[in-house]
């Protein structure tokens, strides 16, 4: 909400947002790029009944509690789960600390996942996507955003996450 909000009020150029559903196109004002398109992962503790698999589906997340990095208002624009009962964080660190404690899983875009950390393991989830856009201000005269966007889009043309 802090990008849209900079957007809005031109404090930022160029935000880059995650595609929850239908919220950046619900934003009529904003000219949104598509970068790349990512998959989802289930972040679970090392302990977890689903740890030791290669894949989830979201049927399988279905009863999980959810802790999710970012705002509740955001994912009433995500279609694929409910997230009634979901825990919102604001960092990435706490998200990471309560899953290793076992207070639920998280779901996460697949380049930000943390996979390095031994407490947790991340899980691919079957048929998830997350558009990632570039995105500024519609009616924006501003020519630098324009000349940055067509920098990106050329760049992440052949990007490997683009590929997968």
């Amino acid at each position: 909400s802090e990008i849209v909000r900079g957007l809005s009020d031109d404090d930022i150029d160029v935000g880059f947002l995650t595609g929850y559903g239908d919220y950046v196109s619900s934003l009529s004002w904003l000219e949104a790029t598509l970068i790349f398109c990512d998959s989802h992962c289930a972040v679970v503790a090392c302990d977890h009944p689903l740890a030791k698999r290669t894949s989830v589906s979201y049927d399988d997340l279905l009863h999980e509690r959810k802790i999710i990095l970012g705002e509740q208002g955001l994912l009433a624009h995500e279609d694929t789960m409910d997230f009634d009962d979901a825990l919102c964080v604001s960092d990435p660190q706490s998200a990471v600390v309560l899953v290793a404690a076992g207070y639920g899983i998280s779901i996460c875009v697949g380049h930000v996942t943390p996979r390095h950390n031994p407490q947790v393991v991340c899980i691919p989830i079957d048929e998830s996507k997350m558009n990632i856009y570039a995105c500024t201000k519609r009616d924006s005269h501003k020519t630098s955003p324009k000349a940055l966007l067509t920098l990106i889009t050329e760049e992440y043309a052949h990007h490997p996450l683009q590929e997968s």
